[in-house]
């Protein structure tokens, strides 16, 4: 198991890092907060003590290991300390025990699992499973659409006990981010509307994330409210609304807890008769690329299951 030395280098490491990628101001906040660690370093002996921790997150050092307290914030906005300890206890605990060694290689050694693809007119659409930036601890994982190695959309989730809001014992995704491309990205985004006129890269994500979902047996997911987000701008505030909390409320999202909307799965469409006569074959077809995401995204990740029997964890 890790000792205290050891934990040190790496936050030394962490350190330096920021040290050539950010000014004085924030690599001196970065030193503060990284301090945290060492507070806390018998409440991380477990994390770092799992398979997924130990020998595939901590296998290159240029990976943050601590970002959960070196950064202001993680995963939900006002996390104490110890809380923000057990969410990434949580999700990397699952991900132990629920995933085998190919899987924590894809995820977290190489580039990926590519949960759905499609080459059309000489362009190439993906959406891949990964380990997240770890300069944006909204979520351990994102599932990512690239349009020609470009990305488009991105949703960052944790796995999360579902007593933390109130939803008994069973695991859920809790998507402490939904974030679409950058003006840089426009040339993709059209060739995107291109290949899939009328649709959108965030149903993309989501679709895939309820595949992924769905093939762990859980029925629900879990997303962040927009002022919840660690990222949240008062003087955006709208675009935080628009993007969390009515994305959630047109796959049906109920209001849970204070900061967090639940989605049933399959997500909500409304009838196609009740769709007008004129937009129904446009959202036939919309639907059934959602469709195929989803089933791509359920059968990718199966074979990498260690067992049926998912393990629950304990709120």
């Amino acid at each position: 198991m890790p000792d205290h030395v050891w934990i040190i280098r790496r936050l030394a490491r962490d350190v330096m890092a920021r040290r050539r990628e950010s000014g004085w101001k924030s690599l001196l906040a970065s030193i503060v907060r990284s301090a945290r660690v060492l507070a806390f370093v018998d409440a991380h002996q477990q994390f770092l003590a799992l398979d997924v921790s130990r020998n595939y997150l901590a296998a290159d050092w240029n990976t943050n290991l601590f970002h959960h307290l070196s950064q202001r914030a993680y995963l939900i906005e006002g996390l104490s300390m110890r809380k923000r300890i057990a969410y990434l206890h949580s999700h990397y605990a699952f991900e132990d025990q629920t995933f085998g060694d190919a899987y924590k290689r894809k995820v977290y050694l190489e580039d990926g699992l590519t949960l759905w693809e499609k080459r059309q007119g000489g362009v190439h659409t993906a959406i891949t499973l990964s380990l997240s930036p770890r300069w944006a601890p909204e979520g351990e994982l994102s599932v990512c659409l690239l349009v020609n190695g470009t990305r488009l959309h991105c949703l960052s989730f944790n796995w999360i006990a579902g007593g933390t809001v109130g939803m008994g014992s069973q695991v859920l995704p809790f998507v402490g981010r939904n974030q679409g491309a950058s003006s840089q990205a426009q040339p993709a985004l059209a060739s995107f509307d291109a290949c899939f006129p009328n649709n959108s890269p965030s149903f993309f994500c989501f679709s895939a994330l309820q595949g992924l979902a769905q093939a762990l047996g859980m029925t629900s997911v879990v997303g962040i409210k927009g002022r919840a987000n660690i990222c949240f701008d008062h003087g955006a505030a709208r675009s935080f609304i628009n993007a969390y909390d009515k994305f959630w409320a047109r796959l049906n999202g109920q209001e849970i807890a204070e900061h967090a909307y639940l989605i049933s799965l399959p997500f909500y469409q409304k009838p196609l008769v009740d769709v007008a006569a004129k937009h129904r074959k446009r959202a036939a077809m919309r639907r059934s690329y959602w469709e195929n995401i989803s089933m791509s995204a359920h059968r990718t990740l199966q074979p990498y299951l260690l067992a049926s029997d998912i393990v629950s964890l304990a709120a």
